[in-house]
């Protein structure tokens, strides 16, 4: 409850509390019953240990495996942010992306203290048509939102062109 509480606190200070509702209950007892618009998701890694592995594999998520937490959430929304360990296995983030039809946009964001990376945020949404005047063509939502952050703040991120 604790955490529940340092939430309630956070979006106190960024005047934000009437548009969270905090839930403490089991994901996927709650997930048939659960729409929304974007899920975050940051699974137990397993401990310090992890680095020592070399890749980090999915199925070393636990108690469930990463995959099946990234299918049920994908029946809550297709606008999914996972936080991972800095050395998951890029190949198996890809390969989440076709598990919908068209594939989903993937971005890959490092996040850094200095400069040593401490982990990674993932950010699947779907592709869509931006043909507005202007516009970038097909692109994502995820990478919409970069891009209104580039230009409003000047940030130097650019987030990796997809792999084909």
């Amino acid at each position: 409850m604790k955490k529940i509480e340092m939430g309630q606190n956070n979006a106190e200070v960024y005047r934000v509390a009437d548009k969270i509702e905090y839930v403490c209950d089991s994901f996927f007892r709650l997930a048939p019953t659960l729409k929304g618009d974007i899920l975050f998701l940051s699974p137990p890694w397993g401990g310090p240990g992890y680095e020592r592995s070399g890749d980090f594999k999915l199925n070393m998520i636990k108690p469930v495996e990463g995959r099946l937490l990234f299918e049920t959430a994908l029946t809550i929304t297709k606008k999914i942010i996972m936080y991972l360990p800095k050395n998951t296995d890029r190949n198996e983030l890809e390969e989440l992306t076709y598990l919908t039809s068209p594939p989903l946009d993937i971005v890959i964001q490092e996040n850094k203290i200095g400069s040593r990376i401490k982990a990674i945020t993932v950010y699947y949404s779907e592709i869509i048509e931006d043909n507005t005047p202007g516009g970038k063509g097909k692109t994502s939502y995820f990478r919409q939102k970069i891009d209104e952050a580039d230009l409003r703040e000047g940030a130097k991120y650019k987030p990796p062109q997809r792999r084909r």
